[in-house]
């Protein structure tokens, strides 16, 4: 039956996408050579469906078919009500769970992984999808299986952790906490025994045998204890409270040790170093945010401490209390010593007006106040960094919501023929997921994902090739099984990738084939073009910031993105020439540093991401030439990239690097076959007429290769001069 196809082709959909929930309203697919309106069969479905959760019969919403068709869509978790709080939680735990395991396939463990971040302009909280999915693991184990934790999604998102040796049962460490706690209990038992107190109780010790820090442990009770005093909410462990009854009998002062208490008030440097200040300038309201000094023997970050100071006193006395150490008696003896050396309480660009001064410069508080804090309190750095990041997110190209991607959108922008498309993407699939815990490497440092990246290869046919091989070749180590099969793609080129995504404004070439050439990471180039719906070019320009930065380096990307804009107008506009072009940048980025007050860290980021994406850029330019069929559409194009004559030869031998729109391997035959072919077309001009009959039979060159050589050779030589003549 007909009807049957639907639920049959979005099996192999869900299995190729772990989803179903990105098909479009408008989405139409060739399947078994039938055509599926898929988009509209959604529609009608979601209809049947809340028809027969209402109690109604009609339309056949309770048949047999359609019952079936509810129960194969819900174990594809598809979303019934699409805009829910449900389906927007499922997008966010994808985002989330593939943040966790890029961090892992970075950093090769788990340990370090922040509770939030940042991810496309958004805050993920990943300590709360680690906690959810733990809930989830735990119940499908017991077999309680609530909340969906026995779904195929669920079980997809097990698996791709325990790849990855994924700790469920974080307990173990927990356990040790408490028993190192309980030694530090009995510890401070017997030193109050022996002593009559803690005044002068030991940072560490060692005892039964265990390297304790005492001055950690007390400092976590301090600060439990701090929170049950002030927080009505909190509700402390028995065992927490436990401690506390044992250190109360011991009569400890919950405020600070007698020798903290000397050396933090008496021996405070700062204020020393503020005195001395005041008594040379008269004053030390002139100390600006970043001001730092060098005050016996130590760096003070001064300006960030009497910033610190102005905001815990503008809470203190407003009673917007929100820390036990705006009232410590640390924080009241230095507004006295402050309060004497004549400090303006009510500064300019602090707190006090950030809600005016970001109205102001129409910028958003909470981000002013992040970059404040970034930044050790340099307003000026802060707020330019804002509005760069809001002209960037407000740009035209830049999607303001996330949607799902219309077809129509995508047939203009890509000019699809989608009945090829279709057919390409329906291929069996080549991917398989990997069953180590570890990632494969191709040495000590490097793994194999790392490797193929940086030496063009495809990471997917290989990784699928090594996984077949391994399962027939068991007697064989994995090392050599790695080498053998990098070595066999290199001579044999690659096959058929699972998935093929649009070509770029008609050009026959694959763009996943085509980045795979300029050594990028194809598949999170093509990921951002697919989720984002931009152009191969900024998505390019994306992932080059990408591999040079990491999450917190977030706020440079604006910065980045600008010097990028003027770089492509430099090389595009016809006021500037090679040299003139070069000196407008290197001013570009000498105003860029001292506009944004960059350091040399910030700087090597930026500086890093843009050498990577001139040089992908340059590359590309040459491709978009290459696959180019309309003469004067190429002609334009080498105008407009400025290209000179050996780059325009380059750019027309570039389709020999692929067969049947796949790339070669450098080491096949067929790739030296055509090496060859490149060099006698490039000095086809300047050999004789004997020569070119001489190299016919040394080489033994087909008439089909005999008419590529003279053919291309006149095109190249048509091109060049309608070049010249326009310049």
């Amino acid at each position: 039956m007909k009807e049957d196809k639907y639920i049959k082709y979005l099996k192999i959909h869900y299995q190729e996408h772990g989803t179903i929930n990105d098909i479009d309203r408008n989405f139409v697919v060739i399947f078994e050579d039938e055509p599926l309106k898929v988009g509209e069969f959604f529609a009608a479905i979601r209809r049947q469906h809340r028809l027969y959760k209402k109690g109604r019969t009609d339309r056949g919403c309770a048949s047999p078919l359609t019952l079936n068709r509810y129960q194969e869509l819900d174990m594809m978790e598809f979303v019934w009500e699409p805009g829910t709080v449900k389906a927007k939680q499922l997008e966010e735990r994808d985002i989330k769970l593939e943040y966790v395991m890029n961090y892992y396939d970075e950093h090769h463990t788990f340990e370090g992984l922040p509770d939030k971040v940042i991810i496309d302009g958004v805050e993920q909280n990943i300590g709360s999808f680690i906690s959810h999915i733990r809930t989830n693991h735990k119940n499908y184990i017991n077999g309680t299986n609530s909340k969906g934790s026995d779904s195929k999604t669920a079980l997809r998102r097990y698996a791709e952790l325990d790849k990855r040796g994924f700790e469920w049962e974080p307990k173990l460490n927990q356990q040790k906490a408490f028993e190192e706690d309980d030694k530090a209990i009995r510890y401070l038992e017997k030193y109050y025994r022996e002593n009559g107190s803690l005044d002068n109780v030991p940072k560490t010790v060692i005892f039964e045998g265990e390297e304790l820090d005492i001055q950690k442990f007390l400092a976590d009770r301090r600060k439990k204890h701090r929170k049950r005093e002030t927080d009505p909410t909190y509700k402390p462990s028995k065992l927490e409270l436990k401690r506390q009854d044992a250190l109360d009998k011991m009569n400890y002062d919950w405020e600070f040790h007698k020798h903290q208490k000397e050396s933090m008030l008496e021996n405070d440097p700062y204020i020393r170093y503020l005195q001395i200040h005041h008594q040379q300038h008269g004053t030390i309201n002139d100390i600006k945010p970043r001001d730092e000094v060098e005050f016996e023997g130590k760096i003070l970050k001064i300006g960030v401490f009497v910033n610190d100071l102005r905001k815990k006193h503008y809470a203190y006395t407003t009673k917007a209390i929100k820390a036990p150490s705006v009232t410590s008696p640390l924080a009241l003896k230095r507004y006295q010593e402050l309060e004497k050396l004549g400090i303006d309480w009510r500064p300019s660009e602090t707190s006090l007006n950030l809600k005016n001064h970001a109205q102001k410069n129409n910028i958003k508080l909470r981000t002013l106040k992040k970059y404040l804090e970034l930044f050790n309190g340099d307003l000026d750095k802060a707020t330019k960094i804002c509005i760069a990041s809001r002209k960037y997110n407000t740009k035209k190209n830049q999607p303001t919501k996330k949607s799902s991607p219309k077809f129509k959108t995508i047939m203009q922008e890509f000019e699809i023929n989608i009945n090829t498309l279709v057919s390409l993407l329906l291929r069996p699939s080549l991917r398989t997921k990997q069953t180590s815990n570890q990632p494969l490497m191709v040495d000590e440092n490097t793994n194999l994902r790392e490797f193929c990246i940086a030496n063009g290869l495809n990471y997917t046919v290989i990784q699928k090739a090594i996984d077949l091989k391994e399962k027939n070749l068991c007697d064989e180590d994995l090392q050599s099984l790695i080498n053998r099969t990098i070595t066999q793609y290199k001579k044999s080129g690659q096959q058929r990738p699972a998935t093929w995504i649009y070509t770029k404004y008609g050009n026959e070439t694959l763009v996943r084939h085509l980045l795979l050439s300029m050594n990028l990471d194809h598949e999170a180039i093509l990921r951002d073009m697919s989720k984002n719906q931009i152009p191969i070019e900024e998505a390019i320009e994306n992932d080059c910031f990408r591999r040079h930065s990491k999450q917190e380096d977030y706020y440079l990307k604006p910065i980045y993105h600008d010097i990028i804009a003027f770089y492509n107008k430099v090389n595009t506009s016809p006021e500037y020439n090679s040299e003139t072009a070069v000196d407008a940048l290197i001013t570009y980025f000498e105003e860029t540093i001292k506009n944004y007050s960059l350091t040399e860290q910030e700087f090597n980021i930026i500086k890093d991401a843009y050498i990577h994406y001139t040089r992908a850029s340059e590359t590309y330019k040459l491709y978009n030439v290459a696959f180019e069929k309309d003469e004067d559409k190429k002609v334009q194009k080498i105008l407009n990239y400025k290209l000179d004559d050996d780059e325009i030869e380059e750019a027309f031998f570039l389709p020999l690097r692929f067969d049947e729109k796949v790339l070669i391997g450098r080491d096949s035959e067929i790739y030296k076959r055509r090496s060859l072919i490149k060099n006698l077309t490039v000095g086809w001009n300047e050999t004789s007429e004997e020569e070119k009959i001489m190299k016919e039979k040394m080489y033994n060159l087909t008439p089909q290769e005999l008419t590529y050589i003279t053919e291309t050779r006149k095109t190249i030589d048509q091109v060049k001069a309608k070049v010249h003549s326009r310049t």
